[in-house]
């Protein structure tokens, strides 16, 4: 059994908001360390992690040494959704009830409950390859989403070349017979001692980064590799995303 409890904020609604967008269904795992998602998006081409430790929760309570719950994260959007500004969402679930228990608590309480979702409950661990070589800059979150959405919307492209150099994050879509070829340039000022250039969907990114989870995100990679997206989360906490390329000729 476990209840663990958390304020509402428009931080936790993005993050929901997130996971709606790139799966169905997720794990949610609980252990004496906090809570974690594992997972990997429906095209099996984004990989999820958040990490929320114990000193996140307001309430944090765990009988035994591990608690696993598939969540419908349709069935859960709707019901996060529901809470107000100043609610504490509060999720339980006891050994003899297959539910989740979703409480808001204010000066009122409003209880539901939700079942299972059947999925395999051992989630997929972190993707393992040689990042040696990869280069890190850290960008405003807000500016990087409205870059990857101007050129989306302005381009109707599926991807981007992003190339990074000792000066600039350069974003770049190509002209085609029913899309206008678009390029943004960021001045990242790091320390960067290679240039590395990989092509990534606009779509996807898009999705990634409805999680407005930090201020300031590290974007990480290398060539024709794996793109590492990670927000800081307070007391501890980590959303990663690894989103592999698209390889064109």
């Amino acid at each position: 059994m476990f209840k663990i409890a958390i304020n509402y904020s428009d931080k936790l609604k993005s993050v929901v908001e997130m996971l709606y967008s790139l799966t169905e269904n997720v794990t949610m795992e609980i252990t004496s360390e906090g809570l974690e998602i594992k997972d990997l998006d429906d095209s099996h081409i984004t990989y999820i992690y958040l990490k929320a430790p114990k000193k996140v929760f307001s309430n944090f309570t765990l009988k035994g040494d591990v608690e696993r719950f598939g969540l419908d994260i349709e069935k859960f959007q709707d019901l996060i959704n529901l809470a107000q500004e100043d609610d504490q969402i509060v999720l339980e679930k006891d050994d003899n009830n297959p539910e989740l228990i979703i409480s808001f608590e204010n000066i009122d309480r409003r209880i539901f409950k939700l079942p299972s979702a059947l999925l395999e409950l051992e989630s997929p661990e972190m993707p393992v390859f040689d990042d040696e070589g990869y280069v890190k800059i850290k960008i405003p979150l807000k500016l990087f989403k409205n870059e990857i959405e101007t050129l989306e919307n302005a381009s109707a492209g599926y991807s981007a070349k992003f190339i990074i150099n000792k000066d600039k994050l350069i974003i770049e879509t190509k002209p085609g017979a029913d899309k206008t070829g678009g390029l943004v340039e960021y001045s990242h000022g790091e320390r960067v001692l290679k240039s590395v250039m990989s092509v990534y969907s606009l779509e996807k990114l898009s999705k990634i980064l409805k999680a407005e989870a930090s201020e300031i995100i590290s974007l990480e990679m290398d060539d024709e590799m794996p793109v590492r997206i990670k927000s800081e989360l307070s007391n501890g906490g980590e959303l990663v995303f690894l989103l592999a390329p698209r390889i064109e000729d």
